[in-house]
């Protein structure tokens, strides 16, 4: 978390969060898409895809683009 803060020097009561904001690494990011791309192969292989090829294709072209971003 990243917050942005106005300090009062005279008196700490004062002060205020004036923005907050997640900072996501881009480790947690890739294991993200990792997972959702794992969640939607095997709710796909029940009905009937069964192309690891496509996920692992898929896959490595989105982690290069958040790599590059």
């Amino acid at each position: 978390m990243l917050y942005l803060i106005k300090r009062d020097v005279n008196n700490s009561a004062n002060d205020r969060v004036l923005s907050l904001c997640k900072l996501k690494t881009l480790e947690y990011r890739l294991f993200r898409k990792m997972r959702e791309k794992l969640r939607g192969y095997f709710r796909n292989k029940k009905k009937g895809e069964k192309d690891p090829y496509k996920l692992t294709k898929a896959f490595t072209t989105e982690a290069k683009k958040l790599a590059e971003d």
